[in-house]
C-alpha cells in the first residue's frame, strides 16, 4: 500500500498529459524555474524578468503603489489609508477635489484646512489633461481640441515663483516639466531641471524630472542608468526610448562615481540573455548595496535554471537561447538527448562559477541577504553538492522560515535528499512525502523529483 502511494502521485501528475495530444510545448511551458521574482518582492522590475514569452515588457498589473503615493502618505503622517491616497492621485478628477468628496484623503485635507495641499492637487489635476499625447475628439469633427499650453505653463511658473516651501516648489516645478514635455518646450525642461533638481536631493521626483530631461540631453547615458537603478515608475519607459542609444564602452567614460559605473553595467545587464557574471562582479565591487544588483543576481539564477534544468528534464532546448551554436541554423536532428545533456553539463560549470562568486561576497555589504543565501542553495543543488546544500538549507530554515521563498527551498530539499541517495535504494521519509504531497500541482517540481529517483526500488519509512 505504501509503495502504491508513489504510483498514485505519478499517475495524478501525468493524467493531464492524456489531453495534451497535438500540442507542442515551447517557451514558458517548458522553462524550469523555482526562483520566481515574486518570491522575493521584485515586482518593480517586472518588465525585466527573465521570461521566454515576454522580453522587454510585462502586462501584469502593478502590485505596488507609486512613489508619490508613499510620499503623500508620509507627508500627512500616515493619518489616512494609503489606498485612499492612491485613489485620489490616480483616479479622481479635477472636479472630485471638493469638500463633498467621499474620498478619505480629500475629506482629511478639507477637515484639517490643509489648503496648500488642496490647491496643489487641483493644479495637478488640471495639468493632467495636458500631460498626454491623446487628444479626445468626441464629436468626430476631425479638428483636435486645442490645448492652451502657454496659459498653463505661465500659471505653473507663477505657482513656482510664489511658493516658499521647497517641498511644494519642487512639485510645481515637476508639473511644469511634465507639461513642457508634451508641448515640446525642451529648453524650459532643461532650465527647470537644472534650477530645481540637479543639485537637490535624489528622491523619486528628481528621477521623474531627470527622465523628461533625457529627451534633450546630448549625453544621457549616466542619467539613463541611474533612472534604471532607482526609479520604479520611469525604469521601463527610459529603457524603451533610449536603450538603442546606449553603448557601454563609450558611456563608461561619462561615469563620475562608483555608483554611476555600477549602474551603467546594470543598464547593460537587464536584457542580456548570455552569461552576465563578470558584470555582476563589477556592480558588486562598485555598489554592493544596490537593489538592482540583487535583482540581476536573481535574473542570473533564472537563466541558469533554464539552461540546466530545461534540457535536462524535458529534452528541449532552453526556453531562450543566446549561443550561435544553438540557434535555428543548427539542424534539429543533431539535438540528441546526449547533446542536450552535454549542454546542460556545460552550463552547470557556469553555475559553479556563479556559486564561487556568491561564496566570495561579504554579506555585510549586500542588501537582500536571504536572496543571496537562497541563490547559494539553488546553485549547490545544481552543481550536485548535495551535502553542502542540505547544510545550507538547515541554516536557512532557522533564519528565514517565514520568507515566501521558503516553500521553494523545501522543494530543493526534497530534490537534494532524493538525489543524494544511491539509485535503487531511495528512501522517502515522512518529511519528504509531506512536501511532495503538498506540491502535486507543481508539475515541474513533480517531474524533477521523479527524474531524481529510481521508480523500480522505492522505500517508504513508517
Amino acid at each position: 500500500m505504501k509503495k502504491s502511494l508513489i504510483f498514485i502521485i505519478i499517475f495524478i501528475k501525468y493524467i493531464n498529459a492524456i489531453y495534451a495530444c497535438g500540442y507542442y510545448p515551447y517557451g514558458e511551458d517548458i522553462r524550469f524555474s523555482l526562483f520566481g521574482p515574486e518570491y522575493f518582492d521584485y515586482q518593480e522590475f517586472k518588465d525585466f524578468f527573465y521570461n521566454a514569452n515576454i522580453i522587454g515588457s510585462n502586462d501584469n498589473p502593478n502590485t505596488y503603489y507609486q512613489s508619490n503615493v508613499y510620499d503623500w502618505y508620509s507627508f500627512i503622517n500616515q493619518e489616512v489609508s494609503i489606498d485612499e491616497i492612491n485613489e485620489c492621485l490616480n483616479y479622481l478628477k479635477f472636479t472630485d477635489i471638493d469638500s463633498s468628496s467621499t474620498n478619505q484623503f480629500v475629506k482629511y485635507l478639507f477637515n484639517n484646512n490643509l489648503h496648500k495641499i488642496i490647491k496643489y492637487l487641483k493644479v495637478a489635476k488640471k495639468s493632467e489633461d495636458f500631460s498626454t499625447v491623446y487628444n479626445a475628439d468626441p464629436w468626430e469633427r476631425n479638428d483636435s481640441l486645442r490645448r492652451n499650453y502657454s496659459s498653463l505653463l505661465a500659471e505653473l511658473n507663477k505657482h513656482i515663483a510664489d511658493e516658499e516651501d521647497d517641498y511644494f516648489k519642487r512639485k510645481y516645478a515637476f508639473l511644469c516639466i511634465r507639461s513642457a514635455y508634451y508641448c515640446g518646450s525642451f529648453t524650459l525642461i532643461y532650465n527647470l531641471f537644472h534650477k530645481y533638481f540637479e543639485k537637490g536631493k535624489r528622491d523619486y521626483l528628481y528621477y521623474w524630472a531627470s527622465y523628461f530631461n533625457l529627451f534633450n540631453n546630448p549625453h544621457p547615458s549616466v542619467d539613463m542608468a541611474n533612472i534604471m537603478a532607482y526609479s520604479t515608475e520611469k525604469r521601463y519607459a527610459c529603457y524603451f526610448y533610449f536603450h538603442n542609444q546606449f553603448k557601454l564602452e563609450r558611456d563608461l567614460l561619462k561615469a563620475k562615481s562608483s555608483n554611476d559605473l555600477a549602474n551603467l553595467y546594470a543598464f547593460a545587464s537587464v536584457q542580456r540573455l548570455d552569461p552576465n557574471l563578470e558584470y555582476l562582479k563589477i556592480i558588486y565591487n562598485n555598489c554592493a548595496k544596490s537593489r538592482i544588483l540583487d535583482f540581476l543576481l536573481l535574473r542570473e539564477i533564472n537563466k541558469i535554471e533554464d539552461w540546466v534544468y530545461t534540457p535536462y528534464y524535458t529534452n528541449y532546448l532552453p526556453s531562450t537561447t543566446y549561443s550561435v551554436n544553438w540557434n535555428s541554423n543548427l539542424h534539429y536532428t543533431k539535438l540528441s538527448t546526449e547533446a542536450l545533456r552535454a549542454r546542460s553539463e556545460k552550463d552547470r560549470l557556469y553555475a559553479k562559477k556563479v556559486l564561487e562568486f556568491i561564496n566570495s561576497v561579504n554579506y555585510d555589504k549586500i542588501r537582500d541577504i536571504s536572496l543571496w543565501k537562497a541563490a547559494k542553495i539553488q546553485l549547490l543543488f545544481i552543481t550536485r553538492k548535495y551535502t553542502d546544500c542540505l547544510k545550507e538549507i538547515e541554516y536557512f530554515e532557522r533564519q528565514y522560515s517565514n520568507d515566501r521563498i521558503f516553500k521553494q527551498i523545501e522543494k530543493i530539499k526534497v530534490l537534494c535528499i532524493v538525489s543524494h541517495q544511491k539509485t535503487g535504494t531511495t528512501i522517502i521519509n515522512e518529511e519528504v512525502k509531506s512536501i511532495i504531497l503538498g506540491n502535486l500541482l507543481d508539475e515541474h517540481f513533480c517531474l524533477r523529483w521523479e527524474e531524481s529517483l529510481s521508480t523500480e526500488a522505492i522505500f517508504l519509512t513508517a
